[in-house]
């Protein structure tokens, strides 16, 4: 209040207004109707909160659309006391294995240590280990993508025994 005398100006200062506005009006009685009827306040409160519970089902589950995007993300996730050349040699051999000569598959480009390069704004680059890889596949288009995938997913649970490695799509929300 201090401030604020010393703030306006003399003009505003003088300045009273003898009846509320609409707005304060409109809400002065909504307030003292709600506290009157306290109950009632309460109980609409309560239905309109399990209305929306109810309402929440109706929601799609999906608040950005699915990826568009040809590239297939490969993390590989080796035991901690993985070397840096074992890490190596298993993202060669399912190169070798699995991208080299598909004909779904444009290019690929592997990193052994570390994660991609941000290559897109939502792409989540990971830190430097040597237990580490990331391949990074694009196909030829979304369908190539699709039918590579559960390809890639089957390969690795076979072949890749103890080996954590997940294929992932890019996708475009969090």
């Amino acid at each position: 209040p201090l401030l604020g005398v010393t703030i306006l100006p003399a003009t505003m200062k003088e300045k009273h207004h003898d009846q509320p506005g609409r707005f304060t009006s409109l809400f002065r009685r909504v307030l003292v109707f709600s506290v009157r009827r306290h109950w009632l306040t309460i109980i609409v409160t309560v239905l309109v909160f399990a209305a929306s519970v109810a309402g929440f089902g109706l929601v799609q589950q999906q608040f950005f659309p699915p990826s568009d995007r040809p590239e297939l993300i490969v993390d590989w996730n080796l035991p901690q006391n993985s070397s840096i050349t074992e890490t190596r040699d298993q993202m060669e051999r399912f190169e070798q294995r699995a991208l080299a000569g598909n004909p779904d598959i444009d290019h690929f480009s592997s990193y052994i240590g570390e994660g991609a390069v941000r290559f897109v704004l939502a792409y989540d680059v990971q830190p430097a280990n040597p237990y580490f890889g990331q391949t990074v596949i694009v196909t030829k288009n979304i369908e190539a993508r699709n039918r590579v995938k559960p390809a890639l997913e089957k390969l690795l649970r076979e072949e890749f025994v103890g080996t954590d490695a997940f294929v992932k799509l890019l996708e475009l929300g969090p």
